[in-house]
């Protein structure tokens, strides 16, 4: 089972970064305050349909770091954007 799942996730990466596929992506429907981020980041967030940070806002801090591109050193920056707009991540849910 584990090796299946390692197998699943091996394909999805090769295609992040095959070439045609990653050319394909119109990072223009990102709002600006993402052009900071990484493209791979950028990809993660087209892939998810966060496309502005009210978007992001519908996400939990702990989900978010879960999507390929965005990790712990991308926090003070997405928490930058939502402060600016008045917002914040989804609470996780309780128990």
């Amino acid at each position: 089972m584990r090796e299946k799942l390692r197998k699943k996730v091996s394909t999805r990466r090769a295609l992040q970064c095959d070439p045609a596929t990653v050319a394909s992506y119109d990072y223009s429907r990102l709002d600006p305050t993402f052009d900071k981020f990484s493209k791979p980041a950028k990809r993660a967030f087209i892939e998810n349909s966060i496309f502005s940070p009210k978007d992001l806002a519908n996400w939990t801090l702990r989900d978010i770091l879960k999507l390929h591109g965005i990790g712990p050193a991308s926090v003070p920056m997405l928490q930058e954007i939502l402060r600016v707009n008045g917002l914040t991540f989804r609470p996780k849910k309780s128990g």
